[in-house]
């Protein structure tokens, strides 16, 4: 199988380094707040917003919007369709590093260390 046919299981929505790291994060937990994501992820408050939005319209996430006590929350869950594209995008990247994706003809295996 070549290269290519493993980069066709990456997700273009789910590459993008911030959105990558949100699927990461809600992947371990049962659902997050807008504020310990936004912390978590180093990222200000816009651009998770517009990374959330992009994930939720495809349906990878659900954002729930609600009022608690009068101050609005916003917490964030990833969704069966957006773990499992996650998942498929995380297999394919490592079927890329640990070399399963590319068959090299006419190539010499790298040299292990002698440590």
């Amino acid at each position: 199988m070549s290269g290519a046919n493993f980069r066709d299981d990456l997700d273009d929505l789910v590459h993008s380094p911030v959105r990558f790291s949100l699927l990461a994060s809600l992947a371990i937990v049962d659902s997050a707040d807008y504020q310990s994501l936004k912390e978590a992820l180093d990222v200000s408050y816009p651009l998770l917003s517009k990374h959330a939005a992009l994930l939720d319209e495809a349906g990878y996430i659900k954002v729930q919007k609600m009022s608690v006590g009068g101050t609005r929350k916003t917490r964030y869950r990833l969704t069966n369709k957006g773990r499992t594209a996650f998942e498929k995008h995380v297999e394919a990247l490592e079927r890329i590093i640990d070399g399963r994706a590319f068959t090299l003809h006419d190539s010499e295996p790298r040299p292990t260390s002698g440590k």
